[in-house]
């Protein structure tokens, strides 16, 4: 390969396996900390949020934390609906971006336990599902679990900021 990498493949009855392997070097570290976030269409800066992020896959969370750090927010990361709930029972949270498939507890069970909480409780916390599920079936099927809305994967920066800013929750600074 011009990259100086290797190209393997393996391949049986069940099906194939392939393997890229390049030798690349660390980028070196940027300083992000005092740079402001990118605005959307010259928009007011929003309020941070406490967002929960009900996420399995360690891709699709990565991305989803990442985006909101870098949009000033502070997320926290629950891998099971069942993580979801004690969360919620230890913190107050702005907002839940909630998976629908985990393990554990699905992301619509957990969400009809929230909403047999009191207000006080965090059982109004909005919950937006955040899902490849993306027909008008399913957005029907979460909106009738008790979730806020539907922002469907995959996920962009754009996307989820414009989405945030659309939200009751979205406090301008």
């Amino acid at each position: 390969m011009l990259l100086g990498g290797s190209l393997a493949f393996e391949s049986s009855p069940s099906g194939s396996l392939f393997a890229v392997c390049l030798p690349l070097q660390s980028a070196p570290p940027r300083e992000l900390k005092n740079a402001p976030a990118p605005q959307l269409d010259d928009e007011q800066p929003m309020a941070p949020l406490k967002v929960l992020v009900a996420e399995d896959n360690p891709v699709n969370s990565t991305i989803a934390m990442k985006f909101l750090e870098g949009m000033r927010h502070t997320p926290t990361l629950a891998t099971t609906g069942q993580e979801v709930l004690e969360c919620m029972r230890n913190e107050f949270f702005d907002l839940v971006l909630m998976d629908i498939q985990m393990p554990e507890m699905d992301g619509l069970e957990a969400t009809r336990i929230i909403r047999s909480w009191p207000k006080s409780e965090g059982g109004e916390t909005p919950i937006v599902a955040m899902t490849a599920h993306a027909f008008p079936s399913d957005t029907e099927r979460f909106m009738a679990a008790g979730m806020n809305g539907h922002l469907a994967k995959p996920i962009s920066r754009q996307d989820l900021e414009r989405f945030l800013r659309s939200m009751p929750t979205a406090r301008q600074a």
